[in-house]
């Protein structure tokens, strides 16, 4: 017995197999959601982004180069200040950053 495919069924079998390895793939390697967003005005861009420690930070610069850090604290349930350094030392790993503690009041 000699079994026959038309094209309509070979197509169909195509599209069905197609559909099942793209059903598979989004299922094993589903993406994880990321912060990664960038707002500009006239004065400050902001920035989302990861930090080191873990979690999400905004990342806030003025126009002078200066640049805050702020990170959710989920113990407080409050958004801190984390470091302020000019953006130059961010980039070049240069100093320890000031403790925003005693600029930001």
């Amino acid at each position: 017995m000699k079994l026959q495919l038309d094209k309509k069924t070979l197509a169909i079998g195509i599209l069905s197999l197609t559909a099942a390895l793209l059903l598979a793939a989004n299922i094993v390697s589903s993406p994880k959601a990321q912060a990664a967003d960038t707002i500009r005005g006239d004065q400050y861009f902001a920035v989302t982004g990861r930090v080191a420690q873990g979690g999400d930070g905004l990342y806030l610069t003025n126009r002078d180069g200066v640049m805050v850090v702020f990170i959710y604290n989920p113990n407080t349930r409050l958004v801190e200040p984390r470091a302020i350094k000019s953006v130059v030392d961010a980039f070049n790993g240069a100093g320890p950053a000031v403790n925003p503690g005693k600029h930001l009041h």
